[in-house]
């Protein structure tokens, strides 16, 4: 996890950019196993919980070098789209880590609920798409 102090969460609507992020043939692979991983999760009455801290599924504002390599499947976010209300775009500010952003939890909620928000997202060809080689976006 990302310490609070390091990143800015952005008072925004819809993407600012276009952002990108690995995932499969099918999505952006915003999956439970990968939010096990990326957020933090409390029991809260017995319900599985994601802590609004600012962490979350991660996305850059360029194509990485592993990105690149032959085979993988890039997922682009599209500079306009609507983020669900569940959602907010938070900007790592570690030196270093220039570009990295994470869609994370508006509020602390259950982790089904973010992680439904997150589907809308990614399942919404309107607001993402996969690339194809040769689309012309350089890579960092």
């Amino acid at each position: 996890m990302i310490a609070m102090e390091d990143l800015y969460i952005m008072d925004v609507v819809e993407f600012t950019k276009d952002l990108y992020r690995m995932g499969n043939a099918t999505w952006p692979a915003f999956t439970e196993d990968r939010a096990r991983r990326d957020v933090q999760i409390i029991v809260r009455d017995g319900i599985e919980t994601v802590v609004a801290n600012g962490n979350g599924f991660s996305a850059f504002d360029h194509l990485t070098k592993i990105m690149a390599k032959p085979g993988k499947k890039v997922w682009r976010i599209k500079k306009g789209a609507v983020l669900p209300p569940e959602l907010v775009l938070v900007k790592d500010q570690r030196p270093g880590h220039e570009g990295h952003y994470m869609i994370a939890p508006s509020k602390t909620m259950p982790l089904r609920k973010y992680l439904g928000a997150m589907e809308e997202l990614g399942l919404d060809r309107s607001k993402v798409e996969l690339l194809v080689a040769g689309s012309g976006v350089n890579v960092v």
